[in-house]
């Protein structure tokens, strides 16, 4: 019982603990979502979106005609990185998407679209850029789109060569790229996706928080052939982005340029929270919890555990003790009536383990609710014996067992098979008795 009581209380003390270093909140510990049919009410709910993006039946329509903005973001906050911790824990995040840009028969489409994570004033009419090459990411107004208004990093799908921003070498075909704070792609590659088909084309992003790996995985289509192609980049998105950012797509259309931009679907999963009650990282004055008062609760909950352990220890511990002096006084009591008579002796567990071969299976006689009976040879009497076994589940104690060997021992009939031994050791309870045949030659006990 004090053993249970004391597991009981190390259980709750450790409970509690738990709970003062860890609280309960309503934020998931991993998010993932996946929306497949945008115009169901249900999967619309979580999409905002800005300038001239909406949705339709055909899905997430970010451009129609030229001259075109738009914007589409989830609704919840991305957790990119966390700062309430020295380690600065980073997300791993992956998505893909399936969408189509189909130029609707014009001589010319541009501009493009992106996947985007921005710090959260990067979402609104206002912080739209305005078109064209901009590809409606946040950059200001005026630079050739190569300064941000809020920070950001995208997965580009550009549609058009632009003289200002696009590599010499990619010629007029369209291509991928992967942008950091400005449409100037730091990393980039031809990309074929049958535009005047107007087929779907796919797009897998990951990042890869230990490595620090950005990579894009897309279709590409050459001919009548549908091959995958791939681009990455090496960042810590820490040195870039606000903890929490705002993420969707964006983009674009010129004039007389333009495409019809449609996400068909959507899948996203990261390994950090979202959290829609966030609107803006730390702030000046906010309210934290400091690295000091982390440490001190650490140091304070580990303080009130160890006081919780060492008092149930003691009681632990005096229950114990009071059970082993209860134990030896009983042996006592046994050893002190038997030794002065010619009664039942007291033997060795070696003894007895030697004499029933380590209680084997094969030497069990029968078995009962108080446990086994085994047959054994003891060399010392060049006898054979009967020990019975007490189990450790039988509800016969120590005092029952003290008791059984007195009242056995003094027993004398011709029926009753003679008690010549006992033994208490190593929390066993073993009893030993001559072994009788009956007249078909099966043992009696």
């Amino acid at each position: 019982m004090a053993i249970f009581n004391f597991q009981i209380l190390l259980y709750s003390s450790l409970s509690i603990s738990f709970c003062i270093l860890f609280p309960q909140t309503t934020s998931l510990t991993f998010n993932r979502f996946n929306l497949t049919n945008f115009n169901d009410p249900d999967q619309k709910v979580n999409i905002t979106t800005f300038g001239d993006a909406y949705i339709s039946t055909q899905g997430l329509q970010l451009t129609s005609l030229e001259g075109q903005v738009g914007q589409a973001t989830y609704i919840d906050r991305l957790h990119l990185w966390d700062s309430s911790i020295s380690t600065r824990n980073l997300t791993d995040f992956s998505t893909h998407f399936v969408f189509v840009v189909d130029w609707e028969e014009h001589p010319n489409f541009a501009d493009g679209f992106t996947f985007f994570l921005a710090g959260n004033e990067s979402a609104g009419n206002e912080s739209l850029s305005d078109g064209g090459g901009g590809m409606g990411l946040p950059v200001k107004p005026g630079t050739n789109w190569r300064e941000p208004s809020t920070p950001f990093v995208a997965v580009e799908f550009d549609t058009f060569w632009n003289q200002f921003t696009d590599p010499d070498n990619m010629g007029p075909y369209p291509h991928v790229g992967i942008d950091v704070n400005s449409v100037v792609s730091n990393v980039t590659a031809v990309w074929y996706p049958n535009i005047p088909s107007g087929i779907q084309n796919e797009a897998w992003i990951r990042y890869d928080s230990s490595s620090f790996n950005l990579s894009l995985e897309f279709t590409v289509t050459t001919n009548i052939t549908r091959v995958n192609d791939t681009i990455n980049l090496i960042i810590d998105l820490r040195d870039y982005l606000p903890e929490w950012v705002t993420f969707g797509f964006s983009a674009a259309t010129g004039t007389p340029l333009s495409a019809k931009t449609t996400v068909k679907s959507w899948e996203f999963s990261t390994s950090l929270e979202i959290n829609r009650n966030v609107t803006d990282p730390v702030k000046p004055g906010s309210k934290k919890i400091s690295i000091g008062a982390v440490v001190g609760l650490v140091v304070g909950t580990v303080v009130l555990v160890g006081g919780f352990v060492l008092v149930g220890f003691g009681f632990w511990r005096r229950s114990t003790r009071a059970k082993e002096e209860d134990e030896f006084e009983i042996e006592m009591s046994l050893e002190n009536e038997f030794e002065a008579g010619a009664g039942p002796k007291k033997f060795s567990y070696g003894q007895l383990s030697r004499a029933t071969n380590n209680f084997e299976e094969g030497q069990k006689l029968g078995e009962g609710g108080f446990g086994g009976v085994y047959r054994g040879f003891l060399t010392d009497l060049n006898s054979y014996i009967a020990v019975k076994r007490i189990s450790k589940g039988s509800k016969q104690g120590i005092k029952e067992y003290a008791t059984e060997v007195k009242i056995i021992s003094r027993l004398r009939h011709k029926n009753l098979v003679q008690l010549i031994g006992w033994c208490h050791e190593k929390k066993e309870l073993l009893l030993v008795y001559e072994i009788t045949y009956d007249k078909y030659g099966a043992p009696c006990v």
